[in-house]
């Protein structure tokens, strides 16, 4: 026989299972929100990042782009501030010269003291020197090439086609000073092909004007020389740093270091050099567009130059500087962050895991307590329902009701003593019968409802041409006593009708034990 299990047990079991039940889910429900939203949250994180990075890198960039415009802006004045000052000072010599001797000496030692005094005058590392023409052409001084001193000047064409001094006693004639831009020889240097801007003033006792220049390369070198001299040493944020590329690729600054186009990019980076070529190339078309662009490569920190890392670059081109500008920024460096964040959510789950363990815990002991008291108080009021059933065979001892404490099973227990009650009611109501019937010259008995005989009184036993009324008991009434015919009417006609109504009364064939047809009139409840 299968085993049966104790209701009280699996009420017990199936606490035990939901309480832990609900802490698993609980705890599975708030490591998965919290790594759902620490996964979305690391993406807002790491794509801001981004983007704020890439912001600061192109405003670093522009802003040394900006730097540089303005010092390509200022270098012409600079350079027109510097000659105009540099002739001013020379005019004073000379007119110092000749308020001072005018008296004493003639005008021709007079004019020697003065082409004396700025002869050998050099500024701008020895490329600026003094020249003084008369009104008329004739080259009175001219420090670089003082062979063409007492020459007439004036059919002085420059590699341009420009009359030279015509254009400047032009400009003597009409303003008494002024600038002048030609194309010269540079000391030092072949061709005449130097761009050069001039300032001449007139000396009125000579009836010369004094004039000096400045070639334009030579201060656009000085500038962009004192430009990559600041921008090495330009730093932002970690390890944030602007690199400058020609266009041909002359590394000028990287990584923070002034290389100044000694080197191709690819021979500073010379461990891989195709590597370094191809990222040229993306730096390249980047400085093309007009706006500049962002390129995306690997590169090693400069922390860790063993270990190449993501990287991201905003690249500018200068054309007329054939200049190219870039900043970077690291993209893994927020990788730190979010990997604090993992770490301390990690540390947070463990809190509630271990919080939600001990409060689990408490509950379960607190359930199994009251499981325990609640235990308690239903075992007696089962054993007080089990010990009646047990008893309620033999006995007619009613459930004592005031020992039941649960509404449910007070139910059940007042439904027992009322079973208990019909019990001993019919149990009366069948000795009565059974009295009757044993004195009765009528067939009385009863069957139970799968149709076994139970009993039957004397002269039933005799109406079923039995011996006694002990051998008809346990046999089915229908197939054992009834023929065939009897036996459908009995299943289709009269078992309805009693089912329906209670009862039923008419006649019936029986036959005997000897096969023997009788028909009898019959009652049935």
């Amino acid at each position: 026989m299968k085993q049966k299990t104790q209701f009280t047990k699996l009420i017990q079991i199936w606490g035990i299972v939901l309480i832990v039940g609900i802490a698993v889910c609980m705890t599975a429900i708030d490591i998965i929100r919290s790594y759902r939203d620490f996964t979305h949250s690391s993406q807002q994180i790491r794509s801001d990042y981004i983007a704020e990075q890439k912001r600061v890198i192109k405003e670093e960039v522009m802003r040394v782009a900006q730097a540089i415009a303005y010092g390509k802006s200022q270098s012409e004045k600079l350079t027109r501030e510097k000659i105009k000052s540099r002739v001013y000072e020379a005019h004073s010599i000379a007119d110092n010269i000749y308020h001072e001797n005018k008296a004493l000496k003639s005008k021709d030692e007079i004019q020697k003291m003065i082409l004396d005094a700025l002869r050998n005058i050099r500024f701008e590392n020895g490329s600026g020197y003094y020249f003084a023409t008369s009104l008329d052409g004739v080259e009175i001084l001219f420090a670089d090439k003082p062979e063409i001193e007492g020459k007439n000047l004036l059919n002085l064409q420059d590699s341009h086609g420009k009359f030279v001094i015509k254009d400047m006693i032009k400009i003597i004639s009409q303003s008494g000073e002024g600038f002048y831009q030609y194309h010269w020889s540079k000391p030092d240097s072949e061709g005449n092909t130097f761009k050069k801007i001039s300032f001449v003033k007139r000396f009125e006792p000579y009836k010369w004007f004094l004039g000096s220049g400045l070639y334009l390369d030579d201060i656009v070198e000085q500038i962009k020389s004192d430009l990559l001299a600041d921008i090495s040493r330009i730093r932002f944020g970690k390890e944030g740093y602007i690199f400058v590329n020609t266009f041909a690729g002359d590394a000028l600054v990287s990584k923070g270091t002034l290389i100044a186009g000694k080197k191709k990019l690819w021979q500073v980076f010379n461990k891989n050099p195709e590597k370094t070529r191809a990222l040229f190339e993306k730096e390249y078309r980047a400085a093309l567009l007009p706006g500049g662009d962002y390129i995306y490569y690997s590169l090693a920190k400069l922390t860790t130059p063993d270990i190449e890392s993501p990287k991201t670059s905003f690249i500018y081109g200068i054309p007329d500087l054939q200049w190219l500008l870039g900043a970077g920024v690291y993209l893994d460096d927020v990788e730190t962050n979010i990997a604090q964040m993992q770490t301390e959510l990690t540390n947070r789950i463990k809190e509630k895991v271990l919080s939600l363990i001990f409060f689990s815990l408490a509950l379960l002991i607190l359930f199994l307590f009251l499981f325990n008291r609640l235990n308690q108080r239903l075992t007696n009021d089962f054993g007080v329902l089990i010990a009646f059933f047990k008893q309620a065979a033999i006995s007619n001892q009613p459930v004592e009701l005031d020992k039941i404490r649960f509404h449910e099973l007070d139910q059940l227990a007042h439904s027992a003593n009322k079973m208990l009650e019909d019990k001993i009611q019919v149990e009366k109501q069948l000795r009565m019968f059974k009295t009757f019937a044993e004195t009765s010259s009528q067939g009385m008995g009863w069957a139970a409802i799968d149709g076994r005989i139970e009993y039957v009184n004397a002269a039933l036993a005799a109406l079923l041409g039995e011996k006694n009324q002990i051998t008809p008991l346990g046999k089915d009434i229908a197939t054992t006593y009834y023929p065939e015919d009897e036996q459908q009417r009995l299943q289709e006609e009269i078992f309805p009708i009693v089912t329906q109504t209670g009862s039923w009364s008419g006649e019936i064939i029986l036959q005997k034990i000897s096969g023997e047809l009788v028909t009898t009139h019959n009652s049935l409840f």
